[in-house]
């Protein structure tokens, strides 16, 4: 198993297939039901035990997403099931730090950090 430049481990096609067996045989979970047979994967393939949940969860998320419609990079929201809002709804303190933001006096500030301190004590007035 390989590492990549930022760090995360980059697994082989025969341990993703070794992987993928081991989902379809039913490792499909994290729980502690699966523990011994995510412990027994991490050992064939030549893994961490942390790495093969992370890649369970992710598998998880990759086939949801195929079930849905969606690709890796885009997100197209008239396939996402209803309780996924398709934008955040927009709360009172998003529109008043909107309002300070855009403020002469906040514009004069170049920091981000000291801008949200200052919509931040001006919201909890």
């Amino acid at each position: 198993m390989a590492t990549d430049r930022a760090g995360y481990d980059v697994l082989s096609d025969e341990q993703k297939s070794l992987l993928r067996k081991f989902y379809e045989d039913g490792m499909k979970t994290t729980s502690k039901q699966m523990q011994e047979r995510i412990a027994r994967a991490a050992d064939v393939v030549g893994v961490s035990y942390q790495t093969v949940k992370k890649w369970i969860g992710n598998e998880r998320m990759r086939r949801k997403r195929k079930e849905i419609g969606e690709t890796s990079n885009s997100v197209q929201t008239e396939a996402l099931p209803a309780k996924y809002p398709a934008k955040r709804v927009t709360s009172g303190y998003n529109m008043f730090s909107s309002k300070i933001l855009g403020s002469d006096e906040c514009r004069s500030i170049e920091s981000k950090a000291e801008k949200m301190s200052l919509v931040a004590s001006k919201w909890n007035l």
